[in-house]
């Protein structure tokens, strides 16, 4: 007997008065179920009269788009939040894209004093001449195609810094000078200015300004060149060469 009444208890506090399983649906703090709440309350709710239209504000079909738990447009819910996830978004672009540009000039910047030390001022001048040597053609197909951009540049340039462009030009004839000595032969020299080819300009052998060795300015020291070999020939000499060529020249003179 004790058995059963027991098994009924349990049954008593496992099903409501409507039948549903409270140990699957549960009860609330006062005890009853939570199910027949619910219900209860669904039964009670009157949605507003504005969203028991068929039509929404911006003229959404409700039985064609659907309708949120509340009656409400889901279209229009869906448009508002993918404006906020784009407002969302070009604020994170917009972020990321300054800290970028930050990041960015400090690494110009950090670049620029890199390149105005002085021990790597030569560095690059030396691994600049090593590049052209090695790549002539790209050297002259890169100045064939932005000449007039360069030539741009130098104007430009030469504008904004006249005072630098003015001691160049008075040092460069200063060294010249000095590599005019008196035994100069200046017939044979106005003929090879003469006699120049089209297309051609006059080159010094050995360069004036050379950075281990300097020539004259003589006839035995011109040549004939086109003027991209010329802007690519800079003031390098080749020691070697140089040494043998002068050999040869002293031979012919009788002076070796």
């Amino acid at each position: 007997m004790k058995r059963t009444k027991n098994n009924k208890k349990t049954q008593d506090k496992q099903f409501c008065i409507r039948g549903h399983n409270t140990f699957i649906c549960g009860r609330d703090s006062q005890g009853k179920c939570k199910l027949c709440r619910s219900e209860k309350r669904k039964q009670t709710y009157i949605p507003h009269p504005k969203l028991v239209t068929q039509f929404c504000f911006n003229g959404h079909d409700k039985n064609i788009v659907g309708k949120t738990s509340c009656g409400a447009c889901r279209e229009c819910g869906n448009i508002r939040s993918a404006i906020r996830y784009e407002t969302k978004k070009e604020e994170i672009l917009l972020k990321e894209r300054n800290r970028h540009n930050i990041n960015k000039e400090q690494r110009n910047k950090r670049r620029r004093e890199l390149r105005a030390a002085p021990e790597n001022k030569e560095k690059r001048r030396i691994e600049g001449i090593k590049y052209r040597e090695a790549h002539p053609n790209y050297v002259k197909n890169y100045y064939q195609t932005h000449k007039n951009e360069i030539l741009e540049q130098v104007k430009q340039y030469n504008k904004e810094h006249p005072e630098i462009h003015r001691m160049s030009g008075i040092r460069s004839q200063a060294v010249r000078k000095l590599r005019i000595v008196a035994w100069t032969d200046w017939p044979e020299i106005k003929e090879i200015y003469k006699n120049r080819p089209i297309n051609k300009v006059v080159d010094h052998i050995i360069p004036l300004q050379g950075d281990e060795v300097s020539g004259l300015h003589v006839s035995w020291n011109l040549q004939y060149l086109t003027s991209n070999e010329n802007n690519t020939k800079y003031n390098i000499v080749n020691l070697n060469a140089a040494s043998e060529w002068y050999g040869k020249i002293l031979e012919e003179a009788g002076w070796k």
